[in-house]
């Protein structure tokens, strides 16, 4: 059954979540292969702050209770962080759970960003709201800058305004104003997030 705990992630912090326990699935049972050319991938090869979509879900007898977890075909995840045990942190409609490893190596996924569209911080329009995906290549000193400002991969943020001739950029970030030179906009890669229906009431 499932139950509430607090664990330490890989990252030695504690996040609370809701862990289910995984005696159902059978350990006997293969796990998901990847598929190279529809992109599925097993939720325990993603790596923390991605975002997925659910493609297949072979949990056996577990495969109702992730049903009413909301974890089900077109549901769309963030993994959040891998414990030492295997088990996988995930948020999912706003809730957070603890999947046991190997019910994460059978629940296959592709990433969320795969088929969208990338586009610089400074392509965004203004108003609209972006998740980070990654860095431009060679964006070198632009990228630690960045990482350090807490645009990590996988946060949400929304555009203010673009000022004449894009320098600066103004966004916000998890409710506070930030301002960005025309290089570090240009260096951060960026999809629209207007349509995802399990984003969380803090969109991360």
């Amino acid at each position: 059954m499932p139950h509430s705990g607090s664990q330490p992630g890989n990252n030695g912090q504690k996040l609370g979540f809701t862990y289910v326990n995984e005696a159902a699935v059978s350990r006997a049972k293969p796990g998901i292969a990847s598929e190279g050319n529809l992109q599925i991938m097993p939720l325990s090869q993603m790596r923390a702050g991605e975002r997925v979509r659910v493609v297949r879900v072979d949990c056996d007898d577990a495969n109702p209770r992730l049903v009413g977890m909301g974890i089900t075909q077109g549901a769309v995840l963030t993994v959040l962080s891998h414990l030492d045990s295997g088990s996988v942190l995930v948020e999912c409609q706003g809730q957070r759970w603890g999947l046991g490893a190997g019910m994460a190596e059978r629940i296959g996924v592709e990433r969320w960003e795969a088929a969208m569209p990338r586009m610089t911080l400074g392509e965004a329009t203004i108003g609209s709201r972006v998740r980070v995906v990654g860095y431009a290549p060679g964006a070198g000193d632009y990228k630690r800058k960045l990482l350090g400002m807490g645009l990590t991969p996988g946060t949400i943020l929304q555009v203010k305004r673009h000022a004449p001739l894009g320098d600066p950029t103004e966004i916000e970030v998890r409710g506070f104003a930030l301002s960005l030179r025309k290089g570090e906009a240009a260096a951060l890669q960026v999809v629209p997030v207007e349509g995802e229906a399990n984003l969380g009431s803090d969109g991360q």
